[in-house]
């Protein structure tokens, strides 16, 4: 009976550790406002900050974030705030449709690669 009682406790402890257990999730997230690379710095680290979010890309060309994170300490609100915090508007969040995270590759510095002061309205 004690064995049985032990198994018990062990398959108990189990399913306790396994309700714990967190779920990743993939979201796109449509951001205007950033004119150059710097603003996709910004934006990145921001997300990146939250506890919970282990990995987001940002893409400039695209406006917008692909971001993965822990549903057990992240949510949605949390990464708007994130960005809406630094200056950006988030226009949407949706479930990603791809793993596939696409990086800006070919981003020239500042603006595009142009010689102005970030922010600044480029003739690229």
């Amino acid at each position: 009976m004690k064995i049985f009682n032990s198994l018990l406790l062990v398959i108990f402890a189990a399913t306790l550790s396994l309700a714990g257990t967190s779920d990743v999730k993939t979201v796109d997230i449509k951001i205007t406002g950033m004119t150059c690379s710097g603003c996709v710095t910004d934006v990145k680290g921001a997300l990146e900050k939250i506890d919970g979010v282990q990995k987001a890309n940002v893409s400039l060309k695209d406006s917008y974030a692909k971001v993965v994170y822990d549903t057990a300490k992240v949510n949605d609100e949390l990464l708007t705030t994130a960005v809406t915090s630094i200056g950006y508007k988030v226009t949407s969040i949706k479930p990603s449709t791809s793993n596939e995270i696409k990086s800006d590759k070919a981003q020239n510095g500042c603006c595009g690669g142009a010689k102005k002061p970030c922010g600044s309205k480029s003739t690229i």
